[in-house]
């Protein structure tokens, strides 16, 4: 759990750190993985707010606040392949094709790495978080925990990547305060 401690680290974690204790205080591997999930999930509306800020000129905290206000929500697979996409390392994108490969019999279908790892991640949490009756089970069940070290270090990536936009957005909307430097 090196990475959560690289996490913790950082400023930005602080409106995720009680997904961070989460994490250490089961054991249970689809727990840890839907944790982890939320983390990225916590950053949808910053990061499409840093797209659209970017377009229209507009300040990234005033659309999280319109976004937020007016409860515009975006597909939830779009939004982590954005995510992904703009702010994961790919050295991380590039673990996933190797343990999909390895553990999973991936072929290297004709998709960008990018989708693969984010479709991989939204349907895993989809079959964890939405358990019906017959449902298709998750694959890599079995070695769920491999592929958990592996997402520690893309959320590891993805946060220290966008921490200055998610400081200033929690400074402006005063979520909470820069501690002191001692």
């Amino acid at each position: 759990y090196e990475n959560l401690h690289n996490l913790i680290l950082l400023e930005s974690s602080r409106g995720i750190i009680d997904l961070i204790n989460n994490i250490f205080m089961t054991t249970s591997p689809k727990l840890i993985f839907l944790q982890l999930y939320r983390m990225l999930e916590y950053l949808y509306v910053i990061n499409k707010s840093e797209k659209l800020s970017e377009k229209y000129g507009v300040s990234i905290q005033t659309l999280v606040g319109l976004l937020n206000d007016e409860k515009i929500k975006f597909a939830e697979h779009s939004q982590i392949y954005c995510l992904l996409e703009e702010h994961a390392s790919h050295v991380y994108i590039s673990n996933y094709i190797d343990y999909f490969k390895e553990k999973m019999n991936y072929e290297g279908k004709e998709e960008k790495e990018v989708e693969k790892v984010s479709r991989y991640i939204y349907e895993t949490r989809c079959k964890i978080a939405h358990y019906k009756y017959a449902q298709e089970k998750i694959e890599d069940e079995s070695y769920l925990m491999d592929s958990i070290l592996i997402f520690m270090k893309l959320v590891t990536s993805v946060f220290t990547s966008i921490d200055t936009s998610v400081r200033a957005v929690n400074m402006h909307f005063e979520t909470w305060e820069l501690i002191d430097e001692i």
